[in-house]
């Protein structure tokens, strides 16, 4: 009798125990859940103010502190390694370095991303792109890369990867090429504001961290983000062309001179700095944040009066070691 009573008590104990624990595990997790909610929202608007802006002495000494609060926090360390723990090596340092470009929590198409990629599915084909509405603008053959539109996010398009595609372009992953994308574009924004540059611009660029990447596997890519970029609206690449053979001036050439000398954007200028509706060229194509430029390919895209005076430009520039600041 006994030794019935005794195993009654210890299993009512033991139940007693594992209920309370049970308890306090879920009021952890709330805890848990509502302090990260905390920080990524900040984590968010903080990103978007400290690498959108210029910064001042007090903007650096408010990121300092914000940082230490922000990465001395546990429940970040653990987001972080709960979320990159099967990561390849490749991936390594993907957080550090989406970090300065993240689409704010403001933005607008923020909203419509949370909800499309709510499935992790969204980026498996391009079947699954068209089920969730994207619409195929270009596939790119060299970058493999797919240019897309959304009715739910006017006047921006994405530039992403295929769970499918196992094709890298130099060995490197497709987030890779998507950040160097944003440090371009940066790197020439910049650069436009320095100079104080007028006829030429770049697209605001930003990367939408998944927040359901797709389990990778032999026959997939598990994606962990998507491009997004300001729709510029171009005008075609027949347009384009005409526009860099007829109407170009020496004040053109003088401000592209500056940006290719800098290493920055393309020389390729009829495809990768097209005309725009609003009279300006604009750099698209950044994914090289810094390469040799090319002055000798410009060539074929202008009259035969703006070729003289081009090669007169690299010229003296080469004279003034002034194309040295490429490297």
């Amino acid at each position: 009798m006994k030794n019935i009573m005794a195993s009654r008590f210890f299993r009512y104990n033991c139940i007693s125990v594992v209920v309370l624990l049970f308890s306090f595990i879920t009021e952890a997790n709330e805890e848990w859940q509502q302090n990260f909610s905390e920080f990524e929202s900040e984590f968010y608007d903080n990103s978007f103010n400290f690498y959108s802006n210029d910064i001042s002495l007090d903007d650096l000494n408010q990121e300092k502190e914000f940082q230490n609060k922000f990465y001395n926090n546990n429940c970040l360390k653990k987001l972080e390694r709960d979320y990159f723990k099967k990561k390849s090596k490749t991936n390594i340092g993907f957080s550090e370095k989406v970090k300065p470009y993240l689409l704010p929590s403001n933005h607008p198409a923020k909203k419509p991303l949370d909800i499309i990629f709510k499935s992790p599915n969204v980026l498996q084909d391009l079947d699954s792109l068209k089920a969730s509405d994207f619409n195929i603008i270009s596939l790119r053959p060299y970058s493999f890369a797919v240019i897309t539109s959304h009715p739910k996010m006017p006047g921006y398009i994405q530039k992403l990867y295929l769970d499918s595609e196992h094709r890298k372009k130099n060995g490197k992953e497709g987030w890779e090429w998507l950040v160097q994308r944003c440090e371009g574009a940066e790197n020439i924004r910049k650069l436009i504001k320095k100079k104080n540059l007028q006829y030429f611009t770049v697209p605001d660029k930003w990367i939408y961290v998944l927040p359901k990447p797709s389990k990778s596997n032999e026959k997939t890519t598990k994606q962990l983000c998507i491009l997004i970029v300001t729709d510029m609206e171009l005008v075609s690449q027949e347009q384009s062309a005409e526009a860099w053979k007829y109407l170009i001036t020496e004040e053109h050439l003088d401000e592209l001179f500056v940006i290719l000398s800098h290493g920055f954007a393309s020389s390729h200028v009829s495809w990768n700095i097209p005309y725009a509706k609003n009279g300006k060229f604009t750099c698209i194509d950044t994914e090289h944040p810094k390469r040799k430029p090319n002055y000798k390919e410009v060539e074929h895209y202008l009259s035969d009066e703006m070729q003289v005076y081009w090669r007169k430009l690299v010229k003296n520039g080469e004279q003034t070691n002034y194309n040295g600041s490429w490297k």
